[in-house]
């Protein structure tokens, strides 16, 4: 019963994530749209952490993230989460969504690549590319990132504890 249920939310969700990248628009930021997002992200993190789960969780957090949906990022990110910027500025959970919150970084799109998964019992993680189209305050983001997010299960709940972007350098 439990496989039925998680293998329905994947496919809502992969679902999701392609319709709004096959008619390339934002994925829905209405009130409506971030809750039904959150409600998966909610029955996302208590899978058993197959590979596929965790790519669908790091799917899932980047919709979030072009949503600018607060409440599914709180439930991803750990309270010790840490983001480590492209400029190798390390800043903590109630940072990162300040500044999401905020206004002052907007994602318009995030696309993944070469993506990789590796569980370790109750750790994983993802690595792979992001195509990135989006600003922080005045600064155009805009660009390839190679990045990396570390995955860790606690009391039965997968959450993101770590992640890092590296900007790919032209030429």
């Amino acid at each position: 019963m439990k496989r039925i249920l998680v293998a329905a939310v994947l496919v809502l969700v992969t679902g999701a994530i392609a319709m709004a990248q096959q008619n390339k628009m934002l994925p829905g930021r209405t009130t409506a749209d971030k809750k039904n997002l959150t409600d998966m992200v909610k029955g996302l993190v208590n899978n058993h952490g197959t590979l596929e789960d965790l790519k669908t969780l790091d799917d899932v957090c980047t919709t979030a993230s072009v949503q600018g949906n607060i409440d599914a990022l709180k439930i991803i990110e750990a309270e010790d989460f840490t983001f480590t910027g492209p400029d190798g500025a390390i800043v903590n959970k109630a940072q990162d969504l300040a500044t999401i919150e905020s206004g002052d970084l907007v994602y318009e799109s995030i696309n993944l690549s070469d993506v990789n998964v590796r569980v370790f019992g109750d750790a994983g993680v993802v690595t792979g590319k992001a195509d990135v189209k989006g600003h922080y305050r005045d600064f155009d983001i805009s660009g390839g990132y190679r990045y990396t997010v570390m995955f860790v299960k606690r009391a039965g709940h997968w959450q993101a504890v770590a992640s890092q972007m590296t900007r790919i350098q032209q030429g």
